[in-house]
């Protein structure tokens, strides 16, 4: 089953295009309000950081459904957080919130250019549904390729980026960094694994209905 893109495009029109812009300050007043919000409500670490961090299956679902925009979203929210919680400065805030967009933006170019060819859905609906569009899912496969790509492979680059940065800036030594490492890559884990279908179940399949989806990056 190859994926069909017809209902996921953009197309220019002015009402869709409202929705797209409201749907992506929205994206970006939630990812601002994780980052605010998260080392508050979870045991926090040093300041600005928390044991379990849930920001991680946000980012790659929003860039999922708006690609560049919603790594513009994505971006934003991430970097104003990070600005207003710790002490980092300007810029260091600034290269790792890109940090935290760089595993979205592979999932988005590899969900759209490569696994689409292999009968996975390129939304990721088929980890949820059977069936679409009267077109039987490879579902085991999918969660296969969900769970290996995403949910570990991704989530390590994430992880480790972000880590080999705040070392390289002085905020964590090696030894905590290692420690730090297994501790968000399980969260990272544990997050992607239970919030992701959510969002795919609550979000994903309504936009896709009403064509607030980009079949490509810009459109």
């Amino acid at each position: 089953m190859k994926a069909n893109h017809q209902n996921l495009s953009l197309r220019w029109d002015k009402k869709k295009t409202l929705n797209l812009f409201l749907l992506n300050f929205i994206a970006l007043i939630i990812i601002f309000s994780l980052v605010y919000l998260n080392p508050y409500i979870f045991i926090r670490g040093k300041p600005g950081t928390s044991v379990f961090f849930i920001l991680y299956p946000f980012i790659i679902e929003f860039v999922t459904l708006w690609g560049i925009w919603g790594i513009i979203s994505s971006y934003s929210g991430v970097a104003a957080g990070l600005l207003l919680i710790s002490n980092f400065k300007p810029f260091n805030a600034l290269i790792l919130a890109f940090i935290y967009i760089v595993p979205a933006a592979i999932s988005f170019a590899i969900y759209r250019r490569f696994v689409s060819f292999l009968g996975l859905d390129p939304l990721k609906i088929d980890l949820l549904n059977s069936e679409i569009e009267g077109t039987k899912t490879k579902r085991l496969y999918a969660w296969i390729f969900f769970l290996m790509f995403e949910a570990i492979l991704l989530n390590v680059i994430q992880v480790s980026l972000g880590l080999y940065y705040l070392n390289l800036i002085g905020f964590f030594s090696k030894s905590e960094a290692v420690f730090w490492f297994y501790v968000w890559s399980f969260s990272n884990f544990v997050s992607c694994l239970i919030i992701e279908p959510i969002l795919i179940k609550t979000m994903t399949e309504n936009l896709k209905e009403f064509g607030l989806v980009n079949a490509g990056w810009m459109s």
